[in-house]
Formats: structure tokens, sequence, C-alpha cells
């Protein structure tokens, strides 16, 4: 059970025990979780020539330097384009909720003694540990150069095959081929880059976006539906930390095929307002999905205190999810949401269906953050009641597996190498 606390503003949750799993190995069971370092988040995060610049101030300080540097002049800040103006207009909005659960929730965590006391937190050193141990070796880039490959154009039906215990994965059967472990217990498996650990009663398509499509019969229908986008930006274009696809390329999603009557659909997005309007303009409206309501994952410290200043001008310590509700084109639901849509706006939401669980509005997700990029928490638990019985599940643009779900990406297994596991008791 990974929820600490809930309360009516959300969930407190810990992401760390949920990777915990048995691995079935030599006949034997051995326990394995995520390295605990990379949940060392122990102060505010930084940028290195900040932490640098205070740990010089610091140690002039302490060694009573009586010179006092010179202050630079401030250069006067430009004025802010329309997009900042409104990311800021959306910020002050929803800043309310997001500070409110923080309060509430982290008192909880607090009294329950999840959080560590700061002086209990360790040394305020940028994080260190946490930051080396995602740079573990891993996969690197391979998944990213195998599906690059060139191969010739797939027109067949997906491949189905079984993950087997203590087996290995050819690489030439990998791409666009469907896996599936059906197991109870996490197996090790061996790849080209190493080995990775699978967890059970999961599948996973490793593919580009373009042979989706083709796998949408044999992948079936799901009632929830999660997705991490490689949003188009110009800080990554500029460090080209991945690769990013174009709202386009979204709009070619084959959501249609893959919802089930009633599916949920969650889209993480930062609080760049030119990706939320197009989440619930076109991304949504073009696949008949409802949006009914939008969360906020706000990412704090193993002693509670948010990652960044709630009103950092960079980038706030919060994550927006988009939460929509799919409705069948022709049914009477698809006629009164046609009519509720020019009502919803991104943080106001809209009336789930008559059939479905009312999704509450503005609830908040507060957790430790792993430091593995773009790792957000699971949503399993947090989601279940507003869900069928054992739910079908499925996550796009995954970099990790999940027990009882289906994983689709070019990258599914980039997390579950074993250098970023440790075996626990």
């Amino acid at each position: 059970m990974s929820i600490i606390h809930e309360s009516q503003e959300g969930w407190l949750v810990d992401s760390l025990s949920l990777s915990t799993c048995s691995v079935e190995n030599e006949k034997r069971m051995t326990k394995y979780a995520l390295r605990s370092d990379l949940f060392k988040i122990v102060s505010p995060f930084m940028m290195n020539s900040q932490f640098e610049k205070i740990c010089k101030e610091e140690k002039s300080i302490n060694l009573e330097v009586g010179v006092k540097e010179r202050k630079k002049k401030r250069k006067r800040k430009a004025e802010k384009n329309i997009g900042e103006k409104l990311a800021e207009e959306f910020h002050t909005k929803v800043k309310h909720y997001v500070l409110e659960g923080y309060r509430s929730l982290v008192s909880a965590g607090r009294e329950c003694g999840y959080f560590l006391s700061p002086a209990g937190s360790g040394s305020a050193n940028n994080n260190l540990a946490s930051r080396e141990a995602a740079m573990a070796q891993g996969a690197g880039e391979w998944f990213v150069q195998l599906c690059q490959e060139p191969r010739a154009n797939i027109s067949v039906g997906i491949q189905v095959h079984c993950v087997q215990a203590g087996g290995s994965i050819p690489s030439s059967l990998l791409f666009n081929g469907l896996w599936q472990h059906k197991g109870d217990n996490c197996v090790m498996v061996q790849l080209d880059p190493g080995v990775f650990i699978i967890p059970p009663d999961c599948r996973f398509l490793i593919s580009d976006i373009h042979q989706l499509e083709q796998a949408c019969s044999d992948l079936g229908q799901f009632d929830l539906i999660v997705m991490d986008p490689p949003w188009e930006s110009k800080s990554v274009k500029r460090l080209k930390k991945y690769s990013m696809l174009a709202n386009s390329d979204l709009l070619s999603l084959p959501l249609g095929a893959l919802m089930a009557p009633g599916c949920v659909v969650g889209v993480w997005v930062t609080n760049r307002q030119a990706h939320i309007h197009f989440i619930t303009d076109q991304l949504f409206s073009a696949n008949h999905i409802q949006h009914v309501a939008t969360w906020y994952w706000l990412k704090v410290t193993k002693s509670g205190v948010c990652i960044r200043d709630i009103d950092d001008s960079h980038k706030k310590p919060y994550e927006v999810l988009m939460l929509g509700r799919y409705v069948v084109p022709g049914s009477t639901m698809y006629d009164r949401s046609k009519n509720q849509s020019d009502s919803l706006c991104c943080t106001d939401g809209g009336k789930d269906t008559a059939d479905s669980p009312v999704i509450p509005n503005n609830k908040l997700v507060v957790s430790v953050p792993c430091s593995l990029h773009s790792k957000k928490p699971i949503l399993t638990e947090v989601l279940r009641s507003y869900l069928p019985t054992s739910p079908r599940c499925l996550e796009m643009f995954a970099r990790n597996l999940l027990p009882h779900w289906t994983s689709w990406g070019n990258e599914v297994l980039l997390h579950q190498h074993k250098d970023f596991f440790e075996e626990v008791t």
C-alpha cells in the first residue's frame, strides 16, 4: 500500500514502497526494490551553479572573511510574453488548492512519522546521492537506438511472446512485439544491455508511434490510460535531453481503438498553457473525451519541504494531471457532454458520466520524487475508486513496467534495468 494518508484534499503517497517485488530466480525468491538513494531528496532542488555559490558564501562566512563581494547589478527583467502571463494566471488560480492540500497532507505525514525532521534530513548536499544513483549505467540510449534502426515496413499483425524466468529476449524480436508475463512474481530476463526485472501480470510493447495502430486489436481496450508525452520544449530542444513529439503526432494516437466505454484518460503536463489547452481543446475533443478534473502532483523533500519555492519563476514544484473520461459517440451521455463542453476549463473541470463514479476536481498528490528522469507517481491506488473492479490499465510513453498494466513506448524497459534496483530484506 503506497497511500500514507488520504484526506479531502488528496493523498500523501510513498512511491518507493510500490516498487518492492519478489523475484523468482533459480528456484528461490529474492526481494528487490528501486534503490532507496533514488528517493534521497533531502534538500530543495537548485542548479549546480547556485549550490556552488551558496557553498562559497557559507565558506566565506565560516572563515570570517571581512571583504564583502561587490553586488552585481540586477538586469531589468524583460516584459513577460503571453505564454508566461497565462502560466502566471493559471498558477494564481491553482496555488490555493496546492498550498491547502500541502499543509494538510504534510502535517498528517509528520504526525505519523513519515517525514524526517529538518535536522534529521541530512546535509544540504544538493541531493548528490540521489543524482548519482540516477546516473547508473542501465541501458543508456540502447532502446532509442533500437527503435531508430532501419527495418522493413511491418504490415503483418503483432507477434505475441511470453517472458520466461531466467530467459533472454532477442533484440530482433523485441521491437514491435507484444511481450507478456503472466506469473504471480517478478522474473529476471537478459537483454543485450543487461538484466531487467519484469513485474508480475504485465504486458509491454516497444514500438514507435507509427506502429501503434496496428497493435490495437492485440492490445484490446482499457479502463484507464495514462500518458506522459515528450512535449515540445525549447529547453529540451536546446539541451537535447530526449526526442520530442509535435502535437500533430499526439493527435494521431489511436485512442478511439484503445478506450473502453467510460475509460479514464490522464495526461501529465507542466503548467505551460499551450499544452494544457491543446489537451482540452484538441486531444480530448478529437477523441470524445470529456475533461472532468485537474489534479496536481506536488514534489517534496524527505522532510516535507517543497522541492522549489511555490512561486519559483523558472519551474514550479508541482506538475499537472489532466483527467478526462471517454464518452461513446452516439450515446445519450455523448449528446449531454457536447452541450457541456463550452463550459469546461482547465481549472473548473466538468461533470462525469451518469454510470461512472465522479472524479473530484483539484485534488493533490504529494510525494518524494524519484530522481530518475520524468518518473511520475503510480496512480493505481489513488484512482482505484473511480475505476471498475480489476481495471485494464495502459501507460503510454512509459519508461517502466507496472504489475497488472500494459506499457507502450520506445523505452518501456528503461527503468527496469537491474542497475536501478537493490536487494531488500
